[in-house]
């Protein structure tokens, strides 16, 4: 029968008074390495100085890397062997190298426990939000949570608008929120958002509500309040009135836009803009005070 392993390195926790640091070496006869929390101590381009470690004991290991290690991050995402810093601390296999007086390994595959980031997209609906703090609860596939941390350069867009934190609701649908991923805080720090606009709110229709300002002639933008019934609650639009916008009086007969007074209750006939729901393109204007 075969024999596959020349010797196991394997040192007993309780020797130790930080078993949960303690390293794990294995070493066959063919010369296949296995190594578990080596801790990183210097890099030299691509090499890794590490060392194997058992409390105040340790072991020089020299890992070589190439074009073809394999490199993961803690929870599985691929990595770069530049990702790889001076005190993390990583899982390796590979092959022992030509060497005396120190252990060298063609490193295969390493894992680095200590790159616990990485850049996600999600999407999902919002199900609170905390505006002191800029930060959201998103609810994902599965009825994941996950909190998204925006900063004051975070681009939120909802539909053609670019619009501000205090402007997201609970509910609102997110197409695509995207940013680095923290796995221990389950964050998302994010760089951009994408949200769910209904387009409904832009099919043309009509409008009616006071007129705040006005003008003797087109094209022309005048002021619009459009609220509730008495007027209690209400927005004020900007509506544009290009120089094809048809004039009527209120038995919608055609008639000249100086005769509008401030104060007139008035019906239009256009869209929002996408760009902007506070404006409203108008192709029909009609005055409903004579």
């Amino acid at each position: 029968m075969k024999k596959t392993a020349l010797f196991l390195l394997v040192i007993i926790a309780p020797l130790f008074t930080s078993a949960a640091s303690a390293s794990d070496l294995s070493i066959t006869r063919e010369g296949s390495f296995n190594a578990k929390n080596l801790v990183v101590i210097q890099k030299a381009g691509t090499n890794i100085f590490a060392r194997a470690v058992w409390g105040d004991s340790f072991i020089r290991i020299t890992l070589l890397t190439s074009t073809s290690t394999k490199v993961e991050k803690a929870y599985g995402e691929s990595a770069r062997v530049d990702d790889i810093s001076e005190g993390d601390t990583l899982d390796v296999d590979g092959v022992l190298a030509n060497g005396a007086g120190t252990i060298i390994v063609k490193a295969q595959t390493i894992k680095d426990y200590a790159l616990v980031r990485d850049r996600k997209v999600l999407s999902g609906t919002v199900l609170d939000t905390n505006t002191n703090a800029f930060v959201f609860t998103l609810l994902g596939k599965n009825k994941a949570t996950t909190t998204v941390q925006l900063s004051a350069s975070t681009m939120i867009t909802k539909g053609k608008r670019t619009i501000e934190f205090s402007d997201i609701r609970v509910g609102d649908r997110i197409n695509m929120v995207e940013g680095m991923y923290d796995y221990p805080t389950n964050t998302l720090t994010v760089s951009k958002i994408d949200i769910y606009q209904d387009q409904k709110i832009f099919a043309p229709r009509v409008f009616e509500g006071i007129l705040l300002s006005t003008s003797s002639s087109l094209p022309a933008t005048i002021m619009l309040a459009i609220g509730t019934k008495g007027m209690k609650e209400y927005h004020e639009y900007a509506v544009y009135l290009s120089g094809d916008t048809v004039v009527y009086n209120k038995a919608k007969k055609k008639t000249e836009l100086s005769r509008f007074v401030v104060g007139d209750t008035v019906r239009i006939f256009g869209a929002i803009r996408l760009t902007n729901l506070n404006e409203i393109d108008a192709e029909v204007i009609r005055t409903m005070a004579f």
